[in-house]
């Protein structure tokens, strides 16, 4: 078995040119997933990875969540937080279908 040596020196990591998450606001990601998750019954598990005849329906849908956002209707059972959710998960769909079909 190897023995472990701790110093007091300083390590480093490489991270020139890599990717950073530490911007990300995960709660709102996470609020992107309930969002799809509740919506599974009706589209189904991965349904954006196919390919869409109409792209343009992922903008319209899209707009449409925003204008609830921008004119809010007190009789919405949606909330604000709910169509933010879905305005990024229609630009997230229709991200990955110009970039896969």
């Amino acid at each position: 078995m190897s023995e472990i040596i701790y110093t007091k020196e300083t390590g480093i990591k490489e991270i020139e040119n890599k990717v950073s998450y530490s911007e990300i606001y995960w709660s709102f990601i996470e609020q992107m997933a309930i969002r799809m998750n509740d919506n599974k019954e009706k589209y189904g598990t991965h349904n954006y990875r196919k390919p869409l005849q109409n792209k343009d329906e992922l903008l319209d849908a899209a707009i449409r969540h925003l204008i609830k956002i921008i004119e809010p209707n007190k009789e919405d059972k949606e909330t604000v937080e709910q169509h933010l959710a879905s305005v990024a998960d229609n630009m997230m769909m229709y991200y990955f279908q110009i970039k896969n079909f």
